[in-house]
């Protein structure tokens, strides 16, 4: 059986991609992909890591494990979310870097350690993500500079964490993209983690760039598809871009950086950092990065 861990990252698609393949858990079903709800997994989880600390469960806590996540006698991948798995949101920027807690990533692969273990992620620009990041913890959190413990936006890398992350679960491939790519690559990113073959039909392909356009566009693009459906993913993605381009809502995805001290040549030097780890990120071996 395959177990993939969809690890986040925090304030990314927040819940999107579970809904946009919840939709799809019939014909998945089908296809012995299972995307339980988070309700049947999240505590048992977090209980038995508790327990185990790293430690590889036996056969029998495995099956336990399974039973009571997965109703689905055939089931030959299961898909797991919680953007927590490896650390709450105040402790994603700790000792200097995003995600110190990577090493956790091995207290979930040795819940399932005879079984073939899949983790995801999406990541986003530091200098859109630290601020939506901080946003996010609400009343009572620290001020900014105590909330980076130490970090320079400047000097934060996703592919740190990776790297991390590829230390603590040897063998296990990594699948990452950007979300600011999303709207482009919805439909690739849903069957990459679900394990579908290129071009496998699912509902909610669409869903993010829908969520970005006018109406009037959501119709034509809908429209289009339908009429002159692509032969192939490029396609595909011009013509979202494309519609993208003419119907975009600005309000939909503007985020006001509103940080003391954070300049616009402070912000273009974090994003331009940002554009360097994504390329990075393409050349690690044992990583996946679904790119437009």
């Amino acid at each position: 059986m395959e177990i993939v861990f969809h690890i986040g990252a925090h304030v990314t698609d927040e819940g999107a991609l579970l809904r946009s393949l919840l939709r799809n858990r019939e014909r998945l079903a089908d296809a012995g992909v299972v995307v339980p709800g988070p309700s049947r997994y999240r505590k048992v989880l977090r209980d038995v890591m508790t327990s185990l600390r790293g430690q590889h469960a036996d056969p029998e806590a495995r099956e336990i494990m399974l039973d009571a996540i997965v109703e689905n006698d055939g089931a030959e991948r299961v898909i797991l979310f919680n953007d927590s798995f490896i650390c709450i949101p105040a402790r994603a920027v700790e000792n200097g870097q995003l995600y110190a807690r990577a090493p956790k990533a091995a207290w979930l692969r040795n819940i399932f350690p005879e079984e073939h273990v899949e983790f995801c992620l999406g990541i986003r620009d530091p200098a859109t993500f630290l601020p939506a990041l901080y946003n996010a913890l609400g009343e009572g959190r620290p001020d900014f500079t105590e909330f980076l413990d130490g970090a320079d936006p400047r000097r934060l890398r996703w592919s740190d964490y990776i790297a991390r992350l590829q230390a603590a679960v040897p063998g296990c491939p990594i699948t990452v993209w950007c979300n600011e790519d999303t709207p482009l690559i919805w439909s690739e990113v849903m069957r990459e983690v679900a394990g579908l073959a290129p071009g496998a039909e699912l509902d909610g392909e669409l869903d993010i760039v829908m969520g970005l356009i006018h109406r009037r566009g959501r119709i034509r693009l809908k429209a289009f598809l339908e009429k002159r459906p692509p032969e192939t993913e490029a396609g595909r993605r011009r013509a979202i871009a494309a519609y993208l381009e003419k119907y975009f809502v600005e309000d939909k995805v503007e985020q006001e950086i509103d940080i003391p001290g954070w300049t616009e040549t402070l912000i273009d030097e974090i994003s331009e950092g940002y554009d360097e780890d994504v390329a990075e990120l393409a050349h690690m071996p044992g990583v996946t990065l679904i790119e437009p």
